[in-house]
Parts: C-alpha cells; structure tokens; sequence
C-alpha cells in the first residue's frame, strides 16, 4: 500500500514533470492564495555564494530532526509519475547547477507518513525566480489531475513567508481505498529553490507543522551557508 500510494509523490517530479491532465479552473477557495508574495518582473538579487553539492546535502534535515518514528527512505525512480502536480512545467530545470534531497518514511499498521526536502541552485535568482513563478501558475490554473490512475484534487494553502517567494499547496485523494493528503511547499531564497512535500496515508496525522518547520530550517541553514543576509 505504502509503495503504491507514495511513489507517485516523489519530489523530483516537482520540477521535472512534463505532462499531464489538468482540469482548469478559477475556483480555488476565496481568501486562499497559493503563491505568498509571488515574484514580479523584477527580482530582488541578494548577494549569494554558489554551493557545492555536498555543502547543500548539509543544508538538509537529517534523522535527528525527525520524530522518533521516522526511517531514511531509498530513492526511486520516478519516471512513470511525471504527471504530478497538475503537470507542472518547470522550463529551466535543466539549468540548475547543483542539487540536493533526502527523504524519511514512517509506517503503523495501515496508516504511513512521508517527508521529502530537496533543494535546487540555480545560476542566478532571476532563473530561479522563473521556476517557481511556473510553479506557482501551474497550481493556480488547475484544481484537479491525474496521475498513475488516481485523481488528485487540488486546493491553495495559505503558508508562512520563508525566504524570497513561497508557493504552497494541498493535494488529496483516495489511493488503493486509503486516504492519501500531501502538503507541498516550495520556497525561493536567492538562486535556489527549496521544496518540501509530507505525505499521509490512512489514519496519520497531518504533517503541516513539521514540514513548516523542516522547510524553515532548511532554508535558514542555505541562507548562512550561502552568506544570504
């Protein structure tokens, strides 16, 4: 159940997805925004060092900022769910530099959690600014989509401001007979993008909290690193 249900939300399709059925729509819930000070034409740019590969990867939550429960999880291929998210396309994905991700999975009975962090750096922030505007339109025309045969609703979700720009959103639906509910955010902070997702399947409980917090460690831990005042 857990494979099933979670594959098919795997970060890397959060910039890499190509393709998918999108159903549009204007009817996202009033008083909700996706995007929390979206960027404009002009992109404020902050002095940035450019980081290696490594010294993103220590940007990352590692198991010690996880609940007890929690486990790493192995990387898997995500070529066949390219569709997610409304399929998002992300046009200069290729033209990142570096980047980074881990993920931590949790199992009880029939109920599971998953958190994954990833950050991508780009060349400079007006790249960077790029991918997330792409984001953020993807979600705001879409409400509904599907993907690996389940039909995932949509809805914008309000979300703290971290960093330059952040786009945050809820995915939910039934997979296999289980509840499936994911939080997705994605932060700009000079030229890279941080993007968090949790996933609960059966009767866990929501995540939201802990991804705030894990998406705001991270992004103050690249922030220093990268000398980002």
């Amino acid at each position: 159940m857990f494979r099933t249900a979670v594959l098919a939300l795997a970060l890397p399709a959060l910039f890499a997805c190509s393709s998918g059925n999108n159903d549009n729509s204007s009817n996202a819930p009033a008083g909700q925004t996706t995007t929390v000070d979206s960027p404009g034409p002009e992109v404020s740019v902050p002095e940035a060092q450019q980081l290696t590969e490594a010294e993103l990867e220590d940007t990352l939550p590692t198991l010690g900022d996880m609940p007890a429960i929690f486990s790493p999880s192995k990387a898997e291929d995500d070529s066949e769910h390219k569709s997610f998210l409304c399929g998002a396309d992300v046009e200069h994905f290729d033209q990142r530099n570096a980047e980074a991700s881990v993920g931590y999975v949790a199992q009880q009975g029939l109920s599971a959690q998953q958190f994954t962090v990833g950050i991508s750096q780009f060349d400079s922030p007006e790249v960077a600014a790029e991918q997330i505007r792409a984001f953020g339109d993807a979600i705001d025309k879409c409400n509904k989509y599907t993907s690996g045969g389940d039909t995932y609703t949509v809805r914008p979700m309000s979300a703290v401001r971290i960093g330059d720009d952040t786009v945050a959103a809820r995915v939910t639906a039934k997979s296999a007979g289980f509840a499936v509910a994911v939080n997705v955010i994605m932060v700009r902070t000079g030229p890279s993008l941080v993007a968090s997702l949790s996933a609960t399947i059966g009767l866990a409980h929501s995540t939201i909290d802990d991804l705030v917090r894990l998406t705001e460690e991270t992004v103050n831990r690249y922030e220093a690193a990268a000398s980002i005042s």
